[in-house]
């Protein structure tokens, strides 16, 4: 193994690691912040590993109805939501040992590299292999962590693959990872199983990646700690897709903020455990409010 591509995985599971498990002190788990501005970012590939699971910025399609019935399965989609934020949240945080320059590196490898260079108080392994046909588009690479704990926080166990979908280039490239009896142990999370997909795409110097648990497409900006959400996805619902975005969103409070298809919202607040006031705006722009119990 060289010296370049330890310096690419160093850097890259460095970052990784903070991302999943908050970083830097924070008691929250984080998804990978990405460099660059909204004006730079781009938009990431469709995941064709998840089926029809949207990406986290595609368009709301369906328009909401203003109804009773309308409050109460939106009431629900919000706390489904909910159930799934603490395994998507480890999802976003975790990322491979890749660095950006990858598609450089001498083909044929298959090696491994040891969790204490990650930093101190690291231990175990990430076994990886790169084929000899080398880069692009359809290959497929994988990853498989090892008792792999970095800086003494958590510990990784499990399989990716990775999967290019598109490869033009070094600094231009998209890939998805599929997880495999993939586990996140310690730093807030118990065995935490991950077994969904992340999508990134990476042009013109900027990083973008989302997660699908294969239900709900889930932004970077997600975050959960004791039982609190904030962040968004989208989420297919009725004939389209909808967008909805948490604030404190947990099993006794909070808001949800759900985007329908022509100017349709509604605004979900907690009142409690089983019981949630729904404002809907239709697309004729009136309002209504419901009382949901559940």
């Amino acid at each position: 193994m060289t010296k370049d591509l330890k310096v690419l995985l160093i850097a890259s599971a460095v970052s990784a690691t903070l991302a999943a498990c908050g970083g830097g002190g924070s008691s929250s788990t984080t998804a990978a912040t990405t460099p660059a501005s909204s004006s730079t970012t781009p938009t990431p590939t469709p995941n064709p590993s998840s089926g029809t699971v949207p990406a986290p910025n595609a368009a709301a399609t369906t328009v909401l109805d203003s109804s009773q019935t309308e409050a109460n399965k939106l009431s629900t989609e919000a706390t489904d939501g909910l159930s799934a934020a603490q395994s998507a949240a480890a999802g976003t945080g975790v990322k491979g040992p890749l660095g950006v320059e990858i598609g450089s590196l001498p083909t044929g490898i298959s090696s491994s590299i040891s969790c204490s260079l990650f930093g101190s108080g690291g231990s175990g392994s990430i076994s990886y292999d790169i084929p000899t046909t080398g880069i692009a588009a359809g290959t497929v690479l994988t990853y498989t962590y090892n008792q792999c704990n970095i800086n003494g926080l958590a510990t990784y166990n499990g399989t990716f693959s990775l999967t290019y979908n598109r490869y033009v280039s070094p600094s231009d490239f998209s890939y998805t990872s599929k997880y495999t009896n993939f586990t996140v142990n310690g730093n807030g999370f118990t065995n935490q199983a991950i077994n969904g997909s992340s999508t990134c795409d990476f042009s013109k110097g900027a990083m973008s990646c989302y997660y699908s648990d294969g239900t709900r497409g889930w932004s970077s900006n997600l975050t959960y700690s004791n039982g609190t959400v904030n962040g968004s996805y989208a989420v297919n619902y009725g004939t389209g897709t909808i967008q909805v975005k948490y604030t404190n969103f947990n099993a006794t409070s909070g808001s949800c903020e759900i985007t329908g298809a022509n100017g349709s919202k509604a605004v979900i607040t907690r009142t409690s455990a089983k019981q949630f006031t729904v404002s809907i705006t239709g697309a004729n722009g009136n309002s209504t409010s419901y009382t949901v119990n559940t």
